[in-house]
């Protein structure tokens, strides 16, 4: 708000975000005069999601996650990592084990995360192993 104060009254302002939560879409509401909302993709309920947490000891943490997304029952995962290191050797195990996967972070190229999320969409990968940035949409 204070950099917006300092902003000259007559001005073009744009506003992107990869989603828009309520808190957000207030504070655009409050620094914009007479927005135009432009959607890029068709807003949509989020698929039924499963998410599960297990406390394993770390020797058993490949082994559990190979289990995992072998089971039949599982179309598709999406395994965070916290480094993109850590994405590229999940990947690996996984591909290793046999299991279609993908790595996807910033280190990665615009081109290489749009073809392997692709592939995810499409089934073609079960596994998408990601840093933070499949967070920001």
């Amino acid at each position: 708000r204070r950099i917006v104060a300092a902003l000259p009254r007559k001005r073009q302002t744009l506003f992107f975000s990869a989603t828009m939560p309520e808190p957000i879409r207030e504070l655009a509401a409050t620094l914009l005069h007479d927005p135009v909302e432009v959607a890029v993709a068709r807003i949509s309920e989020p698929a039924d999601v499963d998410q599960r947490l297990y406390f394993v000891d770390k020797a058993n943490k490949r082994k559990l996650l190979v289990d995992l997304v072998r089971d039949r029952s599982v179309r598709r995962s999406l395994v965070f990592s916290r480094t993109k290191h850590g994405a590229n050797r999940i990947a690996k195990i996984l591909a290793d084990a046999g299991v279609g996967s993908a790595a996807i972070h910033g280190n990665k190229s615009q081109n290489a995360r749009t073809r392997a999320l692709e592939a995810f969409r499409k089934g073609e990968l079960k596994v998408l192993v990601a840093t933070d940035i499949a967070a920001r949409g």
